[in-house]
């Protein structure tokens, strides 16, 4: 598993990028996001949890997070992204789409 690990976004970048989680049991646990800034309000990254509209298939799946404490007390952007499909402003809907599965 993935623990006891700190992490500083400055400018862009997303903490979890969760549609490129491989399907398998996977615990991430007992971290810290000290920082979770972006240059940019309008694109896809950015974020702390971010599925982007990519992938298929079960995103996810096994996956756990646990103790996961945010303590940037300004991010820039919301701490959750879960789009299945881009839209405007942030992509391109032709191209950032996810296909069949469960998340």
């Amino acid at each position: 598993g993935i623990r006891r690990v700190v992490y500083w976004n400055d400018h862009n970048g997303s903490t979890f990028v969760l549609s490129g989680i491989p399907e398998r049991d996977l615990i991430v646990e007992d971290s810290d996001i000290v920082y979770a800034r972006a240059g940019w309000a309008y694109w896809s990254g950015g974020r702390i949890f971010n599925m982007r509209g990519e992938g298929q298939g079960a995103g996810g799946k096994g996956v756990i997070f646990r103790n996961i404490r945010v303590e940037d007390s300004r991010p820039t952007l919301q701490t959750f992204m879960i789009a299945m499909q881009s839209f405007e402003p942030y992509g391109d809907s032709a191209k950032q789409t996810r296909g069949p599965g469960d998340l």
